[in-house]
């Protein structure tokens, strides 16, 4: 009965480190989105178990310097702490979603655009979609120093035309000259409502209503349309809907690169989309010292 008990234990070591290796595509350096897809039969709610697991194998990663980011980049960050031995909100309510590609641990998208410079929608206080620096999350950050280190994927879209319309679409959205517990407002407030209730009903994908949205996205970013208009209105959003819809500026004329429902794009839904659509790679991880 023992030898039995210890084989299982083995056998499930060895599925957890294969489940988890199919989330970030270790392999040569380079990382094909198509890439690894025997292991998709895999669970979320398996391979997003065991956080010091998932964390040693982030660190297997390739490192790309920040000078090596491309505007355009998308960067995940992973959150492997334990509050007071609970997890984070976002990875608590991450827990009844269902990807095969993604992890829990995945908790904020950040849009870089340039120079140092990134586009997100924060919960911090002015909250919002706001143009900032990424060394709000370099090693001399509260960030940084608060979670021991910043885990950040970097993810390329393939598609150059793409990037600058997501850019674009970042630049009309997001407000400029965050200050920590400034007086300024941003254009679009931040919300988890529409994202974290996504798991509950309703097609997450880039069906009538998405489309929709993403035509009046794009008519917000040229001015023609304000960004409160339609059924949905895109006043309030989430890091994960933010970055979607970036993707999705010029739609209908042209066809979105991120196709899913942004208003219901979860972090972990973002991560899952990325690593199975070969028109994004996965890069590697942000080396924060090179």
């Amino acid at each position: 009965m023992n030898r039995c008990f210890a084989m299982l234990r083995k056998s499930r070591k060895t599925e957890l480190v294969l489940a988890l290796a199919a989330i970030f595509c270790v392999g040569s350096g380079q990382c094909a989105a198509q890439e690894n897809k025997d292991w998709l039969r895999k669970k979320s709610s398996f391979r997003s178990l065991d956080a010091d697991a998932e964390q040693k194998l982030f660190m297997t990663l390739p490192q790309v310097s920040r000078l090596a980011l491309k505007p355009g980049d998308i960067l995940l960050k992973k959150d492997y702490r334990v509050y007071e031995g609970k997890a984070s909100p976002v990875i608590n309510a991450q827990k009844a979603f269902r990807a095969t590609r993604g992890s829990k641990f995945t908790t904020h998208a950040i849009l870089y655009i340039g120079n140092g410079r990134i586009s997100e929608s924060i919960a911090d206080n002015p909250g919002g979609v706001w143009n900032r620096t990424l060394d709000h999350y370099g090693p001399d950050s509260p960030a940084y120093k608060k979670t021991d280190g910043a885990f950040v994927l970097v993810y390329r879209c393939q598609n150059e035309t793409s990037v600058q319309r997501a850019i674009d679409c970042a630049q009309a959205l997001a407000q400029t000259g965050w200050v920590a517990n400034g007086p300024m407002t941003a254009k679009i407030t931040y919300s988890m409502k529409n994202c974290m209730g996504a798991f509950i009903g309703n097609s997450r994908e880039f069906g009538t209503k998405a489309k929709n949205d993403a035509t009046n996205l794009t008519q917000a970013v040229t001015g023609s349309r304000p960004i409160a208009f339609g059924s949905r209105p895109l006043k309030e959003m989430m890091c994960s809907e933010f970055v979607s819809f970036c993707f999705q500026n010029g739609y209908p004329t042209h066809p979105v690169e991120i196709a899913l429902d942004a208003h219901r794009t979860a972090p972990i839904r973002l991560e899952e989309y990325l690593n199975t659509h070969g028109n994004f790679a996965l890069l590697g991880r942000i080396g924060w010292n090179q």
